[in-house]
């Protein structure tokens, strides 16, 4: 019985240590992984924006990755930063989605607004009205305002936050 609880405690008192050392290592590989997928996706030339709490920020032209090291092009001079040092990525881009998203409310609105009008005018032609004058009018104009938006938006750089 002594033995039993003699390794027994020996088991528990081990598995501390090795439970805490497992941990560690699946978050290392897991924050590996984040990164990796995220640089994945990164053409070389593309400005971005890197956070780290040693460095601050560092913006420049992404020039590759390999492991958990990614070559950044600050000004004219190439530098080497390790993945474990940083805490975000940024990717510049443009605000096409934002630009759709209000151009599709205020189209949808302006298409209703008009269909709306285009049916009272019906209404005072003949009995039966233009009812279908709205939905498709709203319709035409969701569109039209997506793609006045997608266009106006383009025009706006913005900044797109890819890690965390």
């Amino acid at each position: 019985m002594k033995t039993v609880v003699s390794a027994l405690l020996f088991l528990s008192l081990r598995a501390g240590p090795l439970a805490a050392q497992q941990a560690a290592t699946q978050t290392a590989a897991s924050q590996d992984s984040v990164w990796g997928a995220a640089l994945a996706r990164l053409r070389a030339g593309t400005s971005i924006r890197l956070h780290g709490p040693e460095r601050g920020r560092i913006e420049g032209r992404f020039v590759g990755a390999s492991g958990t090291t990614l070559t950044l092009d600050a000004g004219g001079t190439a530098t080497e930063l390790s993945t474990f040092a940083l805490d975000s990525l940024w990717v510049r881009g443009t605000a096409a989605r934002t630009g759709v998203s209000i151009g599709v409310i205020g189209g949808v609105i302006a298409g209703i607004t008009l269909g709306a009008i285009a049916n009272e005018i019906c209404q005072g032609d003949s009995s039966s009205g233009c009812s279908e004058a709205i939905p498709i009018l709203g319709l035409a104009g969701g569109a039209a305002g997506a793609l006045v938006g997608a266009l106006v938006g383009s025009a706006f750089p913005k900044w797109h936050r890819r890690i965390p």
